[in-house]
This record gives structure tokens, C-alpha cells and sequence, in this order.
């Protein structure tokens, strides 16, 4: 299945989709693929089922979600650089240092206000750094982004993954 997930749902590649038809074409696809409904083909045709299955199964999944979807757009794309390479700008690393800081302290001395104070505070970061980049988010032809319109999506994207990780972090002192 070399077709890309959108193509799969027949859809247009966009950041922003109507998640509403996702659903609905993700369930008429896994009516029409689930290797239930082809218990009398032959052993090849169920095979190829549950794979289209499979796929329909990971598109889906993929992009329902909004981060997900992205990452799968910058990689679909060609500007998402491979794992290891990535970095996020060195600006932002400053930025993170304090953020950084009352994790480590939170570690050493848990409170869950000051956690709850933090969480907040990279909530509202976080919401900051889709602002900048709004416009082309919600652009409907993705083949008219320029390269600095991509460079500043793929560096939203290592920024949201790094805020992620803090997030996890403090999850997992709060559970």
C-alpha cells in the first residue's frame, strides 16, 4: 500500500481536516476491507484484507490526530529530518531551561501545585507556539508553503515533541 493515508480516505493533505468525515470514512473503509467480511475469498485475498485492515486501522490513527498528522505531513513532505538530526532551535533550549530547572526541583521536592503551575505554564507555551503558526496551518494547498513556512512547522513540531516530554515527566511524578 505505497498510496499515502489521505489518498487512502480519498482526502486532500491539510493539517486541519474535518474530523468528522475522517471517522465516517474510516469506518466505510473497515467495512469494506475487515477480513470478517471475506471469510469465503481465498487464502491471497484474506491475506491482502487484514492488510488493508492494518492500514486502514494506522491511517486512521494517524490522522485523528493532530500531531500525529503533522509529523506524518512533514515526513510525507520530505521536512522532517531523520531521528537523531532533529534539534530544536537553540532559542527555545533557553527558553526550556527554567521549565527545566522546576522539573528538576519538583523531582528532588514534589509539589503539586508548583506541577500544576508548571503544567499550565507549557499548556500556555504550547498554545503561543500554534499562534505563530496558524496561517499555513489551516492552509488548504500544502504545495504552495514555502521552505520557511516548512522549516517553522518542523521546528513546531520538535518544539510540541520537547514540551511533550516535559509533560511526561511531570505526569509521571503526579501519578
Amino acid at each position: 500500500m505505497p498510496q499515502s493515508y489521505f489518498d487512502w480516505f480519498d482526502l486532500e493533505p491539510r493539517l486541519i481536516i474535518d474530523e468528522g468525515v475522517l471517522k465516517k470514512l474510516y469506518y466505510a473503509k473497515s467495512k469494506a476491507v475487515h477480513p470478517d467480511f471475506h471469510t469465503l475469498s481465498d487464502d491471497s485475498a484474506q491475506e491482502s484484507m487484514l492488510h488493508q485492515a492494518s492500514y486502514n486501522n494506522a491511517a486512521y490513527k494517524t490522522l485523528k490526530d493532530f500531531d500525529l498528522r503533522l509529523k506524518y505531513i512533514l515526513d510525507l513532505y520530505g521536512h522532517l529530518p531523520e531521528e537523531g538530526n532533529a534539534s530544536v532551535p537553540q532559542e527555545f533550549l533557553m527558553e526550556m531551561m527554567d521549565f527545566n530547572e522546576r522539573i528538576m526541583e519538583l523531582e528532588m521536592d514534589f509539589d503539586a501545585g508548583e506541577a500544576k503551575e508548571v503544567q499550565n505554564a507549557l499548556n500556555n507555551l504550547d498554545e503561543s507556539m500554534l499562534e505563530e503558526v496558524t496561517d499555513f496551518v489551516h492552509s488548504s494547498n500544502l504545495n504552495l508553503l514555502t521552505q520557511p513556512q516548512w522549516d517553522l512547522l518542523r521546528d513546531f513540531y520538535l518544539k510540541k515533541r520537547y514540551l511533550w516530554r516535559l509533560r511526561q515527566n511531570i505526569d509521571r511524578m503526579m501519578a
